[in-house]
């Protein structure tokens, strides 16, 4: 038997009306018999059925909103819950730079924690269904603590090494500013970005700098419009670049693994972020429901 022609909008008219006087199935195909409507089977009234009662549903939700004012005001408040975190997700969800990571670090940001124990998580996965969205959220989870792991790797491999050791022994009190700027150097290359290095002459101690090599600088950035990049020791606002300790760094496996990690992270990021943006912006959530939405029906365990 091949498959039967659509309704028309008439004839879903005339089915639904027969269904909101509680007729069934079979008594609507015997007051068909009696219309202009092609003949249909008992099939075909089963999918119709189905229909109207999805749409009942949402147009049951829609009326009693709009008749109960507490209904309604439930609602805004909780579109408003959703608004909130949603902005809360874009807010927390970018991957830190290597330069931020610390040995420190937890593998799962506390702020990425306590997002996915709000019981609303799950409901705003709901009131924005985009597949693009969130695989690729769960991805760049997955993601994150190998990227902060390999940070880690690295900034141990760089003050285990006996040329930086010997330096910070010197300079017990705060070592994370020696490394950092080499970690931020190493963070223009995971972004693709060429930064303008000055090789300067390192002065014996940092505090040696002179003024006039600091004014020197800033007239020479001032001319030329450019930001100049330096790394290695950090004295002020200036940062030496030193080949004999970081160059050796940024051509090491730990380094390229920190970089590949990185933009990979960061693919992934903006595969979600960026639609999540837009949603904000474009208030989308509020297209869809959720199994917490006020005023429904029935709600989903």
């Amino acid at each position: 038997m091949g498959k039967q022609a659509g309704p028309s909008p008439e004839e879903l008219e005339y089915i639904f009306e027969c269904f909101s006087r509680g007729l069934s199935d079979r008594e609507v195909l015997d007051e068909m018999q009696d219309t202009e409507f092609p003949v249909r089977n008992p099939r075909f009234m089963r999918d119709r059925r189905r229909e109207f009662n999805a749409a009942k549903k949402v147009l049951e939700i829609g009326l009693k909103q709009q008749i109960d004012p507490a209904v309604a005001k439930a609602r805004e408040s909780h579109l408003t819950e959703i608004h909130d975190l949603l902005g809360r997700v874009v807010e927390v969800t970018r991957t830190q730079y290597v330069f931020e990571i610390e040995l420190e670090a937890s593998y799962r940001p506390l702020d990425l924690i306590s997002l996915e124990t709000n019981k609303l998580f799950d409901c705003l996965q709901q009131h924005l269904p985009f597949p693009e969205i969130w695989p690729a959220y769960y991805q760049w989870k997955e993601k994150l603590p190998l990227y902060i792991e390999s940070c880690k790797i690295l900034i141990r491999q760089f003050i285990n090494d006996d040329v930086v050791k010997e330096f910070m022994s010197h300079h017990p009190d705060n070592p994370i500013w020696f490394y950092r700027p080499l970690l931020r150097f190493l963070n223009e290359i995971a972004l693709d970005r060429e930064p303008n290095v000055f090789s300067g002459t390192l002065p014996e101690e940092p505090e040696e700098l002179v003024q006039e090599e600091i004014e020197e600088r800033k007239a020479r950035e001032k001319a030329t419009g450019q930001h100049y990049k330096y790394y290695g020791f950090d004295s002020g606002d200036l940062e030496y670049y030193d080949p004999s300790i970081c160059d050796s760094f940024l051509d090491t496996e730990a380094a390229n693994n920190v970089i590949a990690l990185f933009k990979e992270a960061k693919a992934l990021e903006k595969q979600f972020r960026v639609p999540l943006k837009d949603a904000l912006l474009s208030r989308s959530y509020l297209e869809a429901t959720c199994r917490l939405c006020p005023g429904q029906s029935s709600v989903a365990p």
